[in-house]
């Protein structure tokens, strides 16, 4: 029952419940609780090294504990994401007596978490089409930059002979001065 509040998960629940200790399900629903591990077990006693040991060696513990520890840094970042899009108030004070209060935004955690997202969820190059093939649009883009150049190629080209051959025409055409 203590795991119910852990995890949303009833089937990871009732499998902890039947293979933990009552001291780990303790320890477990303090660390929902806490969302910090020494303090959960330093508040029943448990020493970090029985913490790991029981981690290391119980499955059913590690899971839930994942589980935990899966489940603050995802209310981690939610509040980062808060702090990003509204601020932080911060007072304003003038000869020691507060006056007004302004809202401080972090470009640097800004930039930090985009940098955390795109590195773990990288823009994708090529997407799987309706036929299940996969188009890499960097290559689409490098075929048309090819084809783009070949042509400005042959244009050059035509445009030279196009030269030429007016050259050509003109000096046939001028008047000789051998008469």
């Amino acid at each position: 029952m203590a795991v119910e509040t852990v995890s949303d998960d009833a089937d990871v629940a009732a499998d902890a419940a039947e293979l933990l200790t009552s001291q780990q399900l303790a320890f477990l629903t303090l660390f929902g609780k806490y969302a910090d591990p020494y303090r959960a077990g330093q508040t029943l006693g448990i020493a970090a090294e029985t913490l790991r040991h029981w981690r290391d060696t119980c499955p059913a513990f590690a899971k839930v504990w994942a589980e935990i520890r899966d489940t603050e840094y995802e209310r981690l970042e939610f509040a980062l994401l808060k702090r990003l899009r509204l601020g932080v108030r911060k007072p304003v004070f003038y000869q020691g007596s507060k006056i007004a209060s302004v809202r401080e935004f972090s470009d640097s955690l800004g930039a930090k978490m985009l940098h955390e997202y795109r590195e773990y969820n990288p823009v994708p190059h090529g997407s799987s089409n309706k036929d299940g093939s996969d188009t890499n649009y960097r290559d689409l883009v490098e075929q048309k930059l090819a084809g783009i150049r070949q042509r400005l190629t042959e244009t050059k080209m035509m445009a030279e002979a196009h030269e030429e051959a007016i050259g050509a025409d003109e000096a046939d055409n001028s008047p000789s001065m051998d008469a």
